[in-house]
């Protein structure tokens, strides 16, 4: 029992004493800094760094460790540099520095590694720490909590100490930064005259700032936009300097201001905690000429961009200026006087190429531009200006599409005002959003930038292509093609493309042409950016076969409601009120937009064939002349009374492609008892409208299109949308070839 009773004993004390072990270790443990992540091990083979380092801060490197971490004060210090060098040349080696989101305790720089076979990837974490003080930078806000519980009837009141003046603090404990300082400042709160908490600001540092330089036209300048619906950023994080400001002043963008830079700013402050100065040089109605080296708008914008540049690298500037943008927004300008995609491409390398000689741009991001402009009687398609500039995207790797907002901008959805011209608030607002969020990607160190896929598009943004599709074209026949990359702040957007030059030609505003002696066989386009790759074929048609279609020529002299030749004779539609039309003397007359007839047989019209509308007729009102009445697709709309259509004739085909032949200034000749034609050239890809005979627009189609027509002035919809023909008809006639149809007895 005596033995029992030591053993038992002993077993207790080594308990206890383990347990104190233990005791002691957690004590140990919980006082020692977290460890940092357990990084694997990078393969022996993987490319490695030589060197790195922070400046203004020492780092004990080794290459073989991937993680470094990096105490800094809190509040919102300024984040030093990471720089870099492989242990070989023929590395790839990126740098992306670290940010502080608004109101976040930690950033992370990291720098990624390829020598094409191995990565490898290194991470410097910077950690806010209060025990390091309280650093804030130049005019930032900052609010001061005291550590105390109000009571009733009770109210704070602030004061500053400071030797150098470098912060005020108003009444609701806000402080505002107004000097760089390395001194002290207390900012105190009271209760009546008891002092309840100070608040230390080891130094106020420089700002860290980003410049844009806001280039282009109307929209860049943010006409049609409206401040008071525009967002509003944080006081002391942006600034805006206005084209009209002799004095170049830096004005708070926190009161909001027209157009995209407002959001912009928020979202660019938000996502990196860094300020940013809108440099306003866009000027309404100018050609992209007037950007070139030699011109007046480049000459202006050069001038504000060196002042401020000047400006910030002066010793005692409160600022120091950390990347610069340009941001394009720029084009129906030059859509509307019908700049072709290689002559665009041409001018905006010379001012591309200007702004990068003389200010050292970090990147420039374009804006694509979204729709057509009528000028008098000059109107061409978006196209090729729109098309030259994702061509742009895909040439140079520090130039880029940053959005894709325009593409799905228009009046219907509120984007667009009524002119069809300006954005809206709204659609400036999203637009500022979305460029903030591609841009800071383009940075951000937790941002994955592999390419993840191409589009290639047949038409500018529209009629997207199927990998491995075969696109047949007729010899000396063209297609316009714009690849884009996705992301948009994938780390390239540089698009090689490979063809065979002896069966095709390729230009820079992305169009494919057969060489004439090609002989008929399928060529290949390939696309590839990031290893990624879009294919499709072309098939050259020597000759087309024509043997299934038919000339059609149907003719309607409203002595009565049939056609001439007694082949596609009209009948009143179920939804039509038979009192609503009259025919006389040859005129069919529908005053109220209450009659639309149906076909005997739909008619066709495509972009393989030449076809021709032609009619007589006064027009009262918008009215659609043919239409379809199972689809709101597949229309024409004859609207010269319509501003927010541009006062145009609107041919949405069956597939909603959309295209505008505008009136100009005969659109009051709608009035009167005129003949009208519109008229479809395969040979030139041409749609033209005519007046007696003159032609009065044009516009080129490249994109394929179709046109089912089943109504003759017809309505489309609901039973509660009635869009019909309002105005008197002498003689309608359409001329097309189409596929043989059975007669219907």
């Amino acid at each position: 029992m005596q033995k029992l009773k030591k053993i038992r004993l002993g077993y207790i004390i080594f308990l206890l004493i383990s347990l104190g072990v233990i005791f002691l270790t957690v004590m140990f443990m919980s006082k020692r800094e977290p460890e940092a992540p357990k990084y694997e091990p990078a393969p022996p083979e993987a490319p490695r760094l030589s060197s790195l380092g922070a400046i203004g801060e020492s780092l004990d490197f080794d290459s073989e460790v991937r993680y470094y971490e990096i105490k800094v004060p809190a509040g919102n210090p300024y984040l030093p540099t990471i720089w870099a060098n492989a242990v070989s040349a023929d590395t790839k080696l990126n740098i992306y520095q670290a940010f502080f989101a608004n109101s976040s305790n930690e950033a992370s720089a990291r720098i990624y590694l390829d020598d094409g076979k191995y990565k490898n990837s290194y991470e410097v974490k910077f950690v806010k720490d209060s025990a390091l003080g309280l650093v804030l930078q130049y005019d930032d806000r900052y609010t001061f909590v005291p550590n105390y519980a109000l009571k009733d009837g009770e109210a704070f009141v602030f004061s500053v100490e400071s030797d150098s003046g470098n912060v005020t603090v108003d009444q609701s404990g806000v402080i505002r930064v107004i000097g760089v300082s390395d001194e002290t400042s207390q900012v105190k709160a009271y209760v009546e005259d008891r002092l309840v908490d100070t608040l230390t600001i080891t130094k106020t540092v420089k700002a860290c700032l980003n410049m844009f330089i806001v280039a282009g036209q109307g929209n860049a300048a943010g006409i049609g936009g409206n401040i008071e619906e525009s967002i509003k950023p944080l006081a002391g994080t942006s600034y805006t300097v206005e084209l009209d400001d002799r004095a170049f002043e830096m004005k708070d963008l926190s009161s909001g201001r027209e157009g995209f830079t407002p959001a912009l700013a928020s979202q660019w402050y938000l996502n990196t905690g860094e300020k940013s100065l809108f440099v306003q040089t866009a000027v309404s109605d100018v050609s992209i000429t007037d950007w070139t080296q030699s011109g007046e708008a480049y000459k202006m914008a050069l001038a504000r961009i060196d002042y401020f540049k000047n400006k910030f690298a002066e010793e005692s500037s409160p600022y120091s200026l950390s990347r610069v943008f340009c941001v394009w927004l720029h084009g129906e300008w030059d859509i509307a006087q019908g700049m072709k995609s290689d002559e665009y491409i041409y001018y905006f390398n010379d001012f591309y190429n200007g702004l990068k000689e003389n200010i050292s741009l970090d990147m420039t991001v374009v804006i694509p531009v979204r729709a057509s402009l009528t000028k008098g009687d000059s109107h061409n398609e978006i196209a090729p200006v729109c098309s030259a500039q994702y061509m742009l995207g895909n040439i140079y790797e520090d130039l880029r599409i940053i959005t894709r907002i325009p593409d799905n901008s228009n009046v219907e959805n509120g984007m667009v005002g009524a002119d069809n011209l300006y954005y809206t608030q709204k659609g400036y607002n999203e637009i500022g959003r979305d460029t903030a969020f591609n841009l800071f990607n383009c940075y951000s160190s937790n941002t994955d930038k592999s390419v993840r896929k191409i589009e290639v598009f047949g038409n500018t943004h529209e009629d997207l292509f199927e990998y491995g599709e075969t696109i047949e074209i007729e010899k000396g026949e063209t297609i316009r093609t714009v690849a884009v990359v996705s992301p948009l702040y994938a780390e390239t957007t540089k698009v090689n493309v490979s063809f065979d030059s002896k069966k095709l030609s390729y230009s820079n505003g992305g169009i494919v042409e057969v060489r004439e002696e090609n002989d008929g066989t399928v060529a290949e386009m390939l696309f590839s950016c990031g290893g990624i790759d879009f294919r499709f074929n072309i098939k050259c048609i020597v000759e087309k076969n024509n043997s299934n279609v038919d000339k059609k020529l149907y003719t309607w002299e409203f002595d009565d409601l049939n056609e001439i030749s007694g082949l596609n004779n009209l009948t009143l539609s179920k939804k039509s009120l038979a009192d609503q039309y009259s025919i006389s003397d040859g005129v069919l007359t529908s005053a109220n937009r209450q009659a639309d007839f149906n076909f005997t047989l739909p008619v066709e019209l495509k972009s393989d064939f030449d076809w021709s509308i032609e009619w007589t007729g006064v027009l009262y009102d918008n009215s659609i002349i043919l239409g379809n009445s199972f689809s709101t697709k597949g229309y024409i709309y004859l609207a010269p009374f319509a501003q927010n259509m541009g006062y145009s004739i609107r041919l949405v085909e069956d597939n909603g492609q959309t295209f505008y032949l505008p009136y100009g200034d005969y659109a009051e000749q709608c009035r009167v008892m005129n003949s009208w034609m519109i008229e479809y050239i395969h040979g030139s890809k041409t749609i033209a409208l005519r007046l007696n005979g003159t032609v009065i627009a044009e516009i080129v189609v490249e994109k394929t299109f179709s046109f089912n027509l089943t109504n003759l002035f017809g309505r489309y919809g609901s039973d509660n949308v009635n869009y019909c023909y309002s105005g008197s008809i002498d003689e309608l006639k359409i001329t097309f070839l189409s596929p043989v149809y059975e007669e219907q007895g």
